[in-house]
């Protein structure tokens, strides 16, 4: 026995008020004697018994009446044990987190794991007591609530549960554990379950120490895994991405795919083909044989028929989890990129000049070739980089070469601030004109560069020439000569550099041989921006004249590249932007969705904030696959959207893991089974009984007022 109001039960100090009344009422009574008194004085000796049990009958029904109202207020309740299963062992408050990531849509058969899943739950819906408060969350990288607290209407549940559609999002149970404890705070009066349909992918309780304390810290809340399907074995491709230099027009562009076996038995004869566009075949690759638990790299070369955006699949044999079958990469393709090299002097390109190396590495090809090659250089005075850099988006330079600039102007940082925020990709090479000192002063570029300049060293009888690492390497630009094969950078040597001091976020592409970086690189905006210790010409480094110069800075500019084209690979649920011409504003453009036929109507295109450029957004971004954007049916953009790489290992978490959260000590709280419930409860009955209270009391006090 209990009540949901007991601090009401103050109330039933209000039971002496009647009494006092009653008291009071008898000592106002007033005596005056008058002749005709003593003919009534037998009278009332007659009646006097029959009136005071009149009075006493009325002040208890009065007193009664108090007493139930005040019961009746504070809720008596009945309260007994109970399972908290949700069969038949009274009304409970349960959040169901359902599994929406993209592992759910694997089959056996002819049904995913996902609505497999749908249907245990509906079964186990009805079989609860009408009574009982649900909530609805789907689990994935980004939780979603469909029922954000525990409510009663079972046709609210059963409504959104029908609607709830997976995605191709990464598995993630710990955010939306979190929430569904969060909705669990106010149910109080009847036992708290979390019940968890997985699909049991061991990647989804990557989280396990977490998740066991988060369990561990709400004893009162009972939580239940139940794991629908069993592992299967599975082959996906889970990486597609460009490798080498630029992907341009009528240049071989390769690209590099990999594929996970998640299974219990090695695969031998993979095949992998590769897609251009709509589906034409550009090329495949045989692996010969993948271990369980490991991934194989292949490789294809692809050359693109015209410039613009274009996408390549890479496709694996059907299987029952075709989600990770296919995997797209967009790209832009270039026919000419145009590289600035700014320089303090706009003189004819020699020998002596900063940017004389670095224009032929960019262009090495005979001079009646460069005009069809796919980079094109461009020396310019630092005086004329504001004007090249206004250009409309589609006409800026791919990057900008600042070789050996000395201190720069205020317009030409801020031509360079706003292109790189907006995209752009800048290299500096420091040389006789270096100042670190007034660099460091120059606020606008410090904070441009990845990392900041100590004093000019030159090699001397005392100090020799310094060398770049040999191996080790972990930046994608300079991996490639971890094979000694491919030549060996650790015989480029300086003898005039800047040593730099990384910022926090900055990447080293290469180091020195004593540890200390040489080239740094790091994110500004939405560009990149690179930071050499020394310029590269002959008197401060043999660089220029290493076999290494020109695919080093082949691979610099595909890196720069990349850079720009992982904004066009997305992960599931990150919203696209791109910059486009601004005669495009305000114009609306259609979309193309994976899997769907049709383009239709997605959005505006908007100015970029500056009031001097337009951009294209789009953000419902949760179906893996190509995107297709045109205005006015003209193509302007292609991206892609990418699995999860984890989604494809689909090997099972340990039972442990399961353990964790549903085997939890409840030394401080009800034991799962005798938690105590609401069995009954009264204070309907106590309404009716102080209405059946209040009758009696009001037609007895009429009866005696008149027989009196």
């Amino acid at each position: 026995m209990g009540f949901l109001s007991p601090w009401l039960l103050g109330g039933l100090a209000a039971i002496g008020l009647p009494v006092i009344i009653h008291l009071l009422n008898k000592f106002r009574t007033r005596h005056t004697d008058w002749a005709a008194m003593r003919f009534l004085t037998d009278v009332v000796q007659q009646n006097q018994r029959r009136v005071k049990m009149d009075d006493l009958i009325l002040l208890v029904l009065r007193c009664l009446l108090v007493a139930m109202a005040v019961l009746a207020f504070a809720g008596p309740v009945m309260r007994g044990a109970a399972r908290g299963d949700g069969h038949g062992s009274g009304p409970i408050a349960a959040v169901v987190i359902l599994d929406a990531s993209a592992s759910m849509t694997q089959a056996d058969g002819a049904i995913s794991r996902f609505d497999q899943a749908k249907q245990d739950i509906r079964a186990w819906q009805e079989k609860l007591d009408p009574q009982s408060s649900l909530a609805l969350y789907l689990a994935a990288t980004r939780p979603a609530a469909l029922i954000a607290k525990p409510e009663d209407d079972i046709a609210l549940f059963r409504k959104s549960l029908d609607e709830a559609r997976v995605g191709d999002e990464g598995s993630d149970l710990l955010g939306a554990l979190r929430l569904a404890v969060t909705a669990l705070d106010g149910a109080n009066d009847r036992p708290k379950d979390i019940h968890i349909y997985t699909d049991g992918q061991a990647t989804a309780f990557r989280q396990r120490p977490e998740l066991k304390k988060l369990a561990q810290e709400h004893p009162e809340i009972t939580i239940r895994p139940f794991v629908i399907g069993t592992p299967v074995d599975n082959l996906g491709v889970v990486q597609l991405r460009i490798e080498g230099g630029v992907p341009a027009v009528g240049q071989p562009s390769r690209f590099h795919a990999e594929v996970m076996n998640s299974g219990a038995a090695t695969v031998r004869g993979v095949r992998v083909e590769f897609l251009l566009d709509d589906g034409a075949p550009a090329g495949s690759a045989v692996i010969p044989a993948i271990a369980p638990g490991e991934t194989q790299g292949v490789n294809v070369t692809v050359e693109f028929p015209g410039a613009g955006p274009h996408r390549i699949t890479a496709v694996l044999p059907s299987d029952g989890f075709e989600a990770d079958n296919r995997r797209v990469a967009a790209v832009d393709v270039a026919n000419r990129m145009e590289v600035i090299l700014a320089e303090s002097d706009a003189a004819p390109l020699d020998e002596a000049r900063a940017g004389f190396f670095l224009a032929h590495a960019l262009t090495p090809v005979p001079k009646e070739q460069a005009s069809r090659y796919y980079l094109a250089p461009v020396s310019l005075r630092l005086a004329e980089l504001p004007s090249a850099l206004a250009k409309p988006p589609a006409q800026r330079p791919a990057a900008v070469f600042l070789c050996d600039p000395g201190n720069l102007t205020a317009p030409v940082l801020a031509a360079l601030d706003a292109y790189v925020k907006d995209g752009g990709n800048l290299a500096v090479f420091p040389g006789n004109n270096g100042d670190p000192v007034g660099w460091a002063s120059q606020d606008a570029f410090a904070k441009m560069l990845p990392a900041s300049l100590g004093a000019a060293v030159t090699a001397d009888a005392n100090h020799p020439p310094i060398a770049w690492q040999a191996n080790g390497f972990t930046h994608p630009v300079t991996t490639l000569w971890n094979d000694p094969a491919n030549g060996n950078l650790g015989t480029v040597k300086f003898a005039h550099y800047f040593p730099l001091s990384p910022k926090k976020d900055a990447r080293v592409i290469a180091n020195f041989a004593d540890g200390t970086p040489s080239v740094a690189e790091w994110t500004y905006g939405l560009g990149t921006v690179a930071l050499f210790s020394a310029g590269e010409t002959q008197d401060a480094t043999n660089h220029p004249l290493h076999p290494s110069f020109v695919p080093f800075f082949q691979r610099l500019m595909g890196y720069f590249n990349r850079c720009n084209e992982s904004k066009l690979v997305l992960s599931p649920g990150e919203v696209f932007r791109k910059t486009v011409d601004e005669s495009l504003r305000g114009k609306d453009f259609t979309l193309q969705r994976p899997g769907a036929d049709a383009a239709r109507t997605a959005g505006q295109v908007s100015g970029d904030g500056s009031g001097n450029g337009a951009v294209l957004r789009y953000a419902a971004t949760d179906r893996a696959g190509a995107y297709q954007i045109a205005v006015a049916n003209e193509p302007v953009a292609v991206f892609s959207v990418q699995l999860d790489p984890t989604e494809s290992d689909l090997r099972a978490v340990e039972p442990a893991a399961l353990t964790d959260l549903s085997e939890v000590s409840r030394d401080n709280a009800a034991a799962p089974g005798a938690r105590l419930v609401i069995l009954k409860e009264y204070w309907p009955a106590l309404i009716w009984c102080v209405a059946a209270l209040f009758v009696a009391e009001a037609a007895l006090a009429h009866r005696i007022s008149h027989a009196r």
